[in-house]
């Protein structure tokens, strides 16, 4: 028995990057999931999440869809017999989707805080695409948090003509790399599987002897790239991570 079998199927609200050309004359539409297109949904967002250095897009329809969900066939076991065989492994089952949306949101807590500076300098537009409501507060309080930290340990035990630095502040328009907030390594190796016929992914050459190149993934093959050259295509859904 798997979890699809306790979900039902539910109509999920899509941002236009999921969308058809439907979204020429409105911002959302939506789309009609069963239970496991929806489960598949949230565990293709916790590896891709898992395995990518950055920050992606966060999948919080899906999640709030199978919480709901969760809660709804919660309900509806207790107005099983308490002697009914499957009411264990329909709790069981339903434990293990729990289990993976916790980890997925861990995971992007984790990554705020490692990345904490770094999401502080971007814009409202690029935190807004990355971060629901909830997690921009959290890195605020996360970024304030910090900052009363070091003024407790250092700050407020130095001469006060020092204490104008500001240990937790990084400038992003500098020309020294050293003073710059920590950036995601986008150059790291992932393993990647292709969802669907890919062409023409682009190969930098790193050591800058125009050796570049084009590469075409075929649907359910597999390759070692790196992040960046197909970050484009995470986001996308063409790839998913491994």
């Amino acid at each position: 028995m798997s979890s699809s079998d306790l979900i039902d199927s539910r109509t999920i609200n899509y941002s236009e990057n999921f969308l058809t050309d439907e979204t020429e004359t409105q911002n959302d539409t939506e789309v009609e999931l069963t239970a496991h297109e929806v489960i598949q949904r949230l565990e293709q967002a916790w590896m891709n999440e898992l395995f990518a250095p950055e920050l992606l897009q966060p999948q919080i329809e899906v999640v709030d869809c199978l919480l709901d969900q969760i809660k709804s066939a919660e309900e509806n076991l207790e107005n099983l017999d308490r002697g009914h065989f499957g009411i264990a492994i329909h709790k069981m089952e339903l434990q293990r989707v729990r289990f993976m949306i916790a980890s997925y949101l861990r995971l992007r807590l984790q990554k705020i805080q490692t990345q904490v500076h770094f999401l502080n300098k971007r814009s409202d537009d690029e935190i807004n695409a990355i971060l629901t409501t909830e997690e921009a507060t959290f890195l605020r309080s996360h970024k304030k948090n910090i900052d009363n930290l070091f003024n407790k340990l250092a700050l407020d035990h130095i001469p006060s003509r020092a204490r104008n630095v500001k240990f937790s502040e990084f400038s992003a328009s500098t020309t020294n790399a050293s003073n710059e907030a920590p950036k995601p390594n986008l150059n790291a190796t992932v393993f990647v599987k292709a969802n669907e016929d890919v062409q023409g992914v682009f190969i930098e050459d790193e050591a800058g002897r125009g050796r570049d190149e084009e590469y075409d993934l075929e649907k359910d093959s597999q390759h070692v790239l790196r992040y960046k050259s197909v970050s484009h295509l995470v986001q996308s859904g063409a790839v998913k991570l491994i």
